[in-house]
């Protein structure tokens, strides 16, 4: 049998506090939208976020992990003990 603990730390799942904590945020957050009028425009993300985020779903359900993992390395970053700051595939040797 596996329990909540095990489980929590083995997919690094919240524990049910947590999970229910951030439900009550979510639910108060819809709450507040919800009460806008509807031609409120609200942007969850920016527009070069979300074409990077419809790049990423393109990518997926085109099964290829290799472009993939080539655009996350483009935005990876190395932050060590606020001594050494990398940013991008050919900085940080990805």
């Amino acid at each position: 049998m596996v329990t909540q603990s095990k489980t929590s730390l083995r997919f690094r799942i919240a524990p049910p506090s947590r999970q229910k904590s951030a439900l009550q945020r979510g639910r108060a957050a819809l709450r507040v939208l919800a009460e806008l009028p509807d031609d409120t425009h609200v942007p969850l993300m920016s527009d070069a976020d979300r074409q990077k985020m419809e790049r990423f779903v393109d990518l997926f359900r085109a099964g290829d992990f290799d472009d993939i993992r080539a655009m996350l390395a483009d935005d990876a970053r190395l932050d060590l003990v606020n001594r050494i700051k990398l940013e991008g595939k050919e900085k940080t040797g990805l």
